[in-house]
């Protein structure tokens, strides 16, 4: 049996969204982990200064189409912090992370 392939979730920010995007993590990290079963990875997407500039997020599914969806109800799209969102697949050529689980 073949394993579901990887997908990349990507998310950039809106210029200057950086206060809203800190007041929803808590609320966004909470409905990954309510919707986001295949997630395998994720965290912000840093600027030169170490800022958050947008998210990617990792899942390992057979629906692309699904991973859409569930970026139009994450709370930091509806809060009007991201400005794209692009699901592309993701193809593994090196792996040397371990496995741990979503973190808050």
């Amino acid at each position: 049996m073949t394993q579901a392939p990887f997908h990349a979730l990507i998310y950039i920010d809106r210029d200057g969204a950086g206060e809203r995007r800190a007041a929803l993590r808590s609320v966004h990290l909470s409905y990954l982990r309510d919707h986001a079963s295949d997630l395998k990875a994720a965290g912000p997407l840093l600027d030169a200064n170490g800022s958050p500039c947008g998210s990617l997020l990792i899942f390992q599914t057979e629906f692309p189409q699904a991973l859409e969806a569930l970026a139009s109800h994450d709370p930091y799209v509806t809060g009007g912090v991201i400005e794209t969102v692009k699901v592309a697949r993701w193809s593994i050529s090196v792996w040397a992370l371990n496995s741990s689980p979503l973190q808050g």
